[in-house]
């Protein structure tokens, strides 16, 4: 894995996955230690997560809330 970032703390890997600044272009990546790669457009997934919360509570996690 090329870049790759390792997490210790929960808090480090929250901080890390929140882009400052992000526009509707970032694309937010995640890849597992299996190679599988996750792409989602940040700003959309992010605002649709927060409007399934509304009815869903469950869905809005701290790292969620703080984004």
């Amino acid at each position: 894995m090329t870049g790759a970032l390792l997490f210790s703390l929960v808090e480090d890997f929250r901080r890390a996955m929140v882009p400052d600044n992000a526009t509707e272009e970032d694309v937010w990546t995640l890849e597992t230690d299996l190679g599988m790669l996750l792409a989602m457009p940040f700003q959309a997934t992010l605002s649709a997560q927060l409007a399934n919360g509304a009815a869903e509570p469950y869905l809005l996690t701290p790292g969620i809330k703080e984004a």
